[in-house]
Parts: C-alpha cells; structure tokens; sequence
C-alpha cells in the first residue's frame, strides 16, 4: 500500500502503469480469498451443529 502511494505521488504511475495494475490485483486477491474462506468456515460449523443436534435439543427448541 505504501508503494502505490508512493508512486501515485510521483511520476512513476504513467511510467510504470502495468505494475500499479500488477499491485491492485495483488492487494485485492488475497482479501477476496480471506472472505470466502471465512464464509465457508462459518457454513462448516452451521453444517456440524445442525448435524449434531440430538433429539432433546429439537424439542426444547421447538418449546421456545
């Protein structure tokens, strides 16, 4: 981040246009990865506890 800024400060970002656009793919990729990681963890553990849940557990819910 800080070397995009660097060269937004100066005149390299017309000289060196191809590698700004090389750091924003390789400043966005890894959080769009970091996301859907996230998101399939959280349906793994919804998965795990509705697999989980005995037959007591449905009553009482159904109860509330």
């Amino acid at each position: 981040l800080d070397i995009l800024n660097e060269l937004a400060k100066s005149d390299f970002l017309e000289i060196f246009s191809n590698l700004v656009i090389a750091l924003h793919i390789l400043l966005t990729v890894p959080m769009s990865v970091a996301i859907a990681e996230a998101f399939f963890s959280k349906l793994k553990i919804k998965n795990y506890l509705r697999n989980t849940m005995t037959q007591t557990q449905s009553c009482n819910l159904t109860m509330i």
